[in-house]
């Protein structure tokens, strides 16, 4: 049960991460005078998006302690359909039908792996 609690925390937090990392990238194009290196060390978004993948990782290293590599990693997909929707109510992005398909496809195969779909 703890395993399966570190997997949706590590899921959470990647998400997380996502989203600061393209907070952090629409806030880099819009500044125009900061060098980089400058800009990402006094950007609040970026450390957020770092101390996220980095307590994703510790999260992450608890479900491989307890799950084969091969059950859990195909689970961390379900991240790609999340972000497709993070993408389009979020950052108001045009997301195609045939990515809503692919992520309709993805949560079958997760939902196989899973081991939730009955045979």
């Amino acid at each position: 049960m703890f395993a399966a609690v570190c997997l949706v925390t590590t899921l959470v937090l990647t998400l997380a991460s996502q989203v600061a990392q393209k907070l952090v990238s629409i806030r880099f194009v819009a500044q125009a005078n900061r060098s980089a290196l400058r800009f990402y060390l006094h950007e609040p978004w970026f450390w957020f998006a770092l101390t996220s993948l980095g307590l994703a990782m510790c999260c992450w290293i608890v479900v491989l302690d307890v799950w084969p590599v091969g059950t859990a990693y195909p689970l961390l997909s379900i991240n790609y359909a999340l972000m497709q929707i993070v993408a389009k109510f979020v950052f108001h992005e045009t997301v195609l039908l045939r990515r809503w398909i692919g992520v309709l496809l993805i949560v079958a195969g997760v939902t196989l792996v899973a081991g939730v779909a009955s045979p």
